[in-house]
This record gives C-alpha cells, structure tokens and sequence, in this order.
C-alpha cells in the first residue's frame, strides 16, 4: 500500500506546513490514514536502522574473530 505519490521530503513539509485548524477539518478516515502511513515509514526506517547496526556488529565480530 502506498500513502502518497509524493517523495517523503516534500509529503512532510505538506504535513508540517498546514495549519492546526486545517487538521480539525478532516474527516476522522483521513486523519486515521495520515497516521497509519506516517507510522509505517517510522516502521521501515527503524527497521533498517536496525539491520545496519546488526549487520555492522556481525561484521565487526566476524574480524575480530579472524
């Protein structure tokens, strides 16, 4: 499922630009859609955080090891 069409910079902005007012004016689906898709792009960019320090911790124990 994608949540927008446009790149995460320029959605964001959008985002951060818009007056609270604004926010009160949508309806609860698109307030709930907002949400759920800026969790899940936290989620993936967590999770490759996550990967990268695992990945550089067994290379790291892998040379020393040798």
């Amino acid at each position: 499922m994608r949540c927008s069409r446009l790149p995460r910079p320029l959605r964001a902005q959008a985002v951060q630009a818009r007056r609270p007012a604004k926010n009160r004016e949508f309806k609860m689906f698109r307030q709930m859609i907002e949400l759920v898709c800026f969790l899940r792009v936290n989620l993936l960019e967590l999770t490759d955080i996550a990967v990268q320090q695992s990945l550089r911790r067994s290379q790291q124990l892998f040379r020393e090891s040798t």
